[in-house]
C-alpha cells in the first residue's frame, strides 16, 4: 500500500494527475480496506485527475471558480492558498470574499490560532497578534511571518485565552480559529473596539455551539457564511459577530469589489 500511495505522490508532483487518478482507482479496486486509511487524501486527488484544461478552455476566461479561486492549487498543495500559491486563510470562501475588502490599513487583529492566515492578515492590516498552543506548528509558522505579526506559544489553556488581554488595547478584528473557542469567544467581546467584529470559524460544530450561543444571546449580530473551504470539497460555516452596522455598506458596491480569491463571473466578463 505504501509503495501505490508514494506512486501516486510522484505521480501527482510531476502534474500527471490523470495518471494518478487511474492509480487512486487501481488501489481503490485491489484494497478497498486499507484504501479508506488515506480516503480524505484521495478524494482530493481524484479530483485533480478531471480534465480541468479542457473544463477552462470550454467555459469563458477567467469563470473557472475553481481554478481562479485557488482551489485546484490548494489540492495540489494541500493548504490554503491562492490561484498564485499566496496564503489565505482557511475560513469559507464567501467570509473571505465579506471580509477582505472590509480590512482597513490601520487595523488591530488579534488571532486566536494561527497559520496562514496570520501572514494573510500581516499583508492587509496594520498589526496582527496571534496566540498558538502546539509548539511543533509555531515553529512552522513563526519563521514565515512578517515584521507586523507578533505570535506567542501557550501551551497552559489559562495562558492561551489570557494572551487577548495580555496583548493590550483594543482590536478591530479578534479571530477564533484555535483552541478554547467557547472560552475564548466569552473573552473577545471584552478587548474589541465598538466598530469591529469578531471571526468565529467552523462554527457550525457542535462542540463550539455555546461560544455561539453566548455571542448571539448578549447582543451581537450574527452573519453565517456557509460554503467551499479551500483543499477540501467541504462545507463549513465561518461566522461573523458585527455591532456595528456599518461593516454591511463600508465597501464599494459588489462590482468594484476584488479579493485575493479571483474574480466573479460578471467581473471576469465585463458585464
Amino acid at each position: 500500500m505504501h509503495d501505490a500511495i508514494a506512486q501516486i505522490l510522484d505521480e501527482l508532483r510531476a502534474g500527471r494527475f490523470r495518471e494518478a487518478g487511474e492509480a487512486i482507482e487501481r488501489v481503490v479496486r485491489e484494497n478497498p480496506s486499507e484504501a479508506l486509511e488515506h480516503r480524505i487524501n484521495m478524494a482530493n486527488w481524484l479530483l485533480l485527475a478531471a480534465n480541468w484544461p479542457l473544463i477552462t478552455q470550454l467555459l469563458v476566461p477567467g469563470t473557472n471558480f475553481f481554478l481562479e479561486s485557488g482551489w485546484l492549487e490548494s489540492l495540489v498543495q494541500g493548504k490554503p492558498v491562492s490561484k498564485a500559491g499566496a496564503p489565505i486563510p482557511w475560513y469559507t470562501y464567501p467570509a473571505i470574499e465579506f471580509i477582505e475588502p472590509r480590512i482597513g490599513p490601520n487595523f488591530r487583529v488579534f488571532e486566536y490560532g494561527s497559520g496562514w492566515s496570520t501572514v494573510w492578515w500581516a499583508e492587509r492590516a496594520e498589526n496582527v497578534f496571534a496566540v498558538e498552543h502546539d509548539p511543533e506548528w509555531f515553529g512552522m509558522v513563526q519563521p514565515q511571518l512578517p515584521d507586523n505579526a507578533r505570535l506567542a506559544l501557550r501551551t497552559d489553556p489559562d495562558l492561551y485565552i489570557g494572551e487577548l488581554k495580555a496583548s493590550g488595547g483594543q482590536f478591530d478584528v479578534i479571530v477564533i480559529d484555535g483552541e478554547h473557542r467557547n472560552e475564548c469567544a466569552r473573552i473577545a467581546a471584552e478587548h474589541l473596539k465598538a466598530t469591529g467584529a469578531i471571526v468565529f470559524d467552523n462554527s457550525d460544530r457542535i462542540a463550539f455551539s455555546e461560544g455561539v450561543r453566548y455571542l448571539s444571546d448578549t447582543g451581537w449580530l450574527r452573519i453565517d457564511f456557509f460554503g467551499l473551504i479551500a483543499s477540501y470539497p467541504y462545507k463549513n460555516c465561518t461566522s461573523v459577530f458585527l455591532r456595528d452596522t456599518s461593516w454591511l455598506s463600508a465597501v464599494p458596491v459588489p462590482a468594484k469589489q476584488s479579493t485575493s480569491i479571483g474574480a466573479s463571473c460578471s467581473q471576469a466578463t465585463m458585464e
